[in-house]
């Protein structure tokens, strides 16, 4: 197997272009980045994303919130918050380890994003 060694590129020109798009469908001008105290980075990370969100995307605006750990899982769980920074890693190779996630019906699907069509490609590739 081989790994893509394509990249995303950072691209502030894009992302304004978007945002101008965004602002016509959207009323929604601000988000809380919610984060929690288990890793000293997570603040870096918060911080470094609402300065480049708020400098890039005028008029939007980040709010950083750190809970504890356990106030995040709640959450978490519960679907209470709008954007979410926290850190997870496959716990075997296979694609099915990450993809898995997004199924409807899978409890680490935190976003309850549903989509018919990734759920039957996920049920075909299950069943060769």
């Amino acid at each position: 197997a081989s790994e893509s060694t394509k990249g995303y590129t950072y691209s502030p020109a894009k992302a304004k272009a978007a945002w101008a798009k965004a602002k016509k469908q959207t009323s929604t001008r601000s988000i809380t980045l919610m984060y929690d105290d288990s890793d000293p980075a997570y603040a870096n990370v918060a911080s470094y994303i609402k300065a480049q969100v708020e400098k890039n995307l005028s008029g939007f605006k980040v709010n950083l919130q750190q809970v504890t750990k356990k106030t995040r899982l709640s959450k978490q769980s519960s679907g209470a918050f709008d954007v979410m920074l926290m850190g997870w890693g496959p716990d075997y190779a296979d694609p099915t380890a990450i993809l898995t996630m997004y199924r409807s019906d899978n409890n680490s699907n935190y976003m309850k994003w549903v989509n018919k069509d990734f759920d039957a490609a996920m049920d075909q590739a299950a069943s060769r």
